[in-house]
C-alpha cells in the first residue's frame, strides 16, 4: 500500500512540474496568405491521453475568448497556422492532461491585406480605353486612388522616354518626350510589408499626330467601326464601337452619340456633334466648341496639324480659308458669310443653346434683351464653322 501511494506522489509531483513554453517568434507583420509558424517545448510529464494544442486570442490579445487549433503529441513541435484573413492576435500553446497553459507570445501579430493600387488620372481624365493620357512635353498627374493606411510607399516606375523615369509620391507628374502608349506601373507596399502592382499603359497624344495610312476616308456621310478614320472637308462620320481614333479636317463633321472609347483629333473649322461619348477624349485646337458629354476630357493644342507623310499619295494641308467673320459691338452681334446660308448659335459656358438664327449671307443680332455673361457665339456655312467668346454687358 505504502508503495503503490509513493508511486501516485511521484506522479502527481511530475505532472505538476509540466510546462510548456513557446517562441521565440521575431515577425510579427504578416500579409493573408502566410503562415505563422508557432515553434513550442513541452517539459516535464504529461499523461498518455494528452495532446497539445495552439491557442489563438481575439483582436485585443486576450484570451477570455480564443480559437484552437491543431492537434499534437509531440513534446517538440511547430504549430502552422495559415493567415486567411486581416486580424490582430497573440498565441499560445497548451497541454490538455494536466492542463498547462504557455505564456502568451510577447507581441500581438497583425495580419494585413494585400493593397488594390487603382493609377488613375487626378483630374478623372477617361481615355482610350480608361486609362491616363497627355499630350507629348505636358505634365501628365497621375495618383492612387486608393486610400491606402499611413505609412504606405509609393513606387511609380514610368520608363522609356520619362521624365522622371520613377516616382515614389502616391501622386506624380510626368512628361513624354515622345507620343505612344506607354507601359507603366504602380506599386504599393503597406506598413505589413505586403505588396501590390498594378500594370496600367499612358497614352501620349501630340499636337501634329500621324494619320496612318491604313485611315478610313471620308468624305460623304458614313457611320462605321474603322479603327483609324480620317473625315474630309464634307465628310460626316458617326462611330459605332470602341477604341476609334478619328482624325477630323476643316469642313468634317462628327456625331459622338456612340457610347464608346474613342479619341477624335478636331482641327480648326471641324464639328463636333455631342452625345453620350462615354470614355472619349479630345484632341482639338483651342476655337473648336465641344459641349457637354458624359466622362469625356479634352487636350487642348493651339494649332492642331496633321502629319500626312504616310497617306497614299502625299496631302497637302486642306484648311480652307475661313470665309466667315463674327464681330460684336456693346449690343449687337454680326456674322457674315460670302453669300451662302449661315446659322448662329448662341451657347452659355454650359454648353445650353440660348438663341438660334440662320439667314444667308448676314446675321445681326441684337443682344440686349440677354442676360450679362459669357457666351460662346458658333456660325456654320458651308461645312466651315467658326466660334467666339463675347460678353454681354447689359
Amino acid at each position: 500500500m505504502k508503495v503503490i501511494l509513493c508511486i501516485g506522489l511521484f506522479v502527481l509531483a511530475a505532472q505538476a512540474n509540466a510546462q510548456v513554453n513557446i517562441g521565440p517568434i521575431s515577425k510579427t507583420a504578416y500579409c493573408v496568405g502566410d503562415t505563422l509558424f508557432v515553434p513550442y517545448q513541452a517539459g516535464g510529464s504529461f499523461a498518455a491521453d494528452n495532446f497539445f494544442r495552439l491557442q489563438i486570442s481575439d483582436g485585443s490579445g486576450s484570451f477570455t475568448t480564443y480559437t484552437s487549433f491543431g492537434r499534437d503529441t509531440q513534446a517538440i513541435g511547430t504549430f502552422r497556422y495559415p493567415l486567411g484573413t486581416v486580424a490582430r492576435f497573440r498565441v499560445r500553446v497548451i497541454a490538455t492532461d494536466p492542463y498547462t497553459v504557455s505564456a502568451p507570445s510577447d507581441s500581438i501579430f497583425i495580419v494585413s491585406g494585400y493593397p488594390t493600387p487603382q493609377p488613375y488620372p487626378l483630374e478623372g481624365l477617361l481615355s482610350h480605353p480608361l486609362e491616363p493620357a497627355g499630350l507629348v512635353g505636358n505634365p501628365i498627374t497621375v495618383q492612387d486612388w486608393t486610400d491606402e493606411p499611413p505609412g504606405t510607399s509609393y513606387l511609380w516606375a514610368f520608363g522609356q522616354d520619362a521624365q522622371p523615369v520613377e516616382s515614389s509620391q502616391r501622386s506624380s507628374s510626368v512628361i513624354y518626350a515622345t507620343e505612344g502608349i506607354k507601359n507603366a506601373s504602380l506599386t504599393v507596399t503597406n506598413p505589413g510589408g505586403c505588396s501590390a502592382t498594378m500594370n496600367f499603359h499612358i497614352y501620349v497624344l501630340s499636337c501634329s499626330p500621324v494619320i496612318p495610312k491604313t485611315a478610313h476616308i471620308v468624305d460623304s456621310t458614313e457611320a462605321g467601326s474603322d479603327p483609324v478614320v480620317w473625315v474630309k472637308a464634307g465628310g460626316q462620320y458617326s462611330p459605332s464601337t470602341n477604341y476609334q481614333t478619328i482624325f477630323v479636317e476643316p469642313g468634317g463633321a462628327v456625331n459622338g452619340s456612340c457610347d464608346c472609347a474613342t479619341i477624335f483629333y478636331l482641327r480648326s473649322g471641324s464639328s463636333f456633334t455631342r452625345g453620350g461619348g462615354t470614355s472619349v477624349i479630345f484632341i482639338a485646337d483651342t476655337n473648336v466648341l465641344i459641349g457637354p458629354s458624359r466622362y469625356f476630357e479634352t487636350l487642348r493644342c493651339p494649332d492642331l496639324q496633321y502629319d500626312y507623310s504616310q497617306v497614299s499619295g502625299g496631302v497637302t494641308d486642306e484648311r480652307p480659308t475661313p470665309q466667315i467673320s463674327i464681330n460684336q459691338t456693346p449690343d449687337r452681334l454680326l456674322a457674315t458669310t460670302a453669300n451662302q446660308p449661315l446659322e448662329l448659335r448662341l451657347l452659355n459656358l454650359l454648353g445650353k443653346e440660348v438663341l438660334s438664327r440662320r439667314a444667308t449671307g448676314e446675321l445681326d443680332i441684337d443682344l440686349s434683351s440677354l442676360t450679362a455673361g459669357i457666351y460662346i457665339a458658333v456660325a456654320e456655312s458651308g461645312g466651315q464653322q467658326v466660334t467666339k467668346k463675347i460678353a454681354v454687358v447689359n
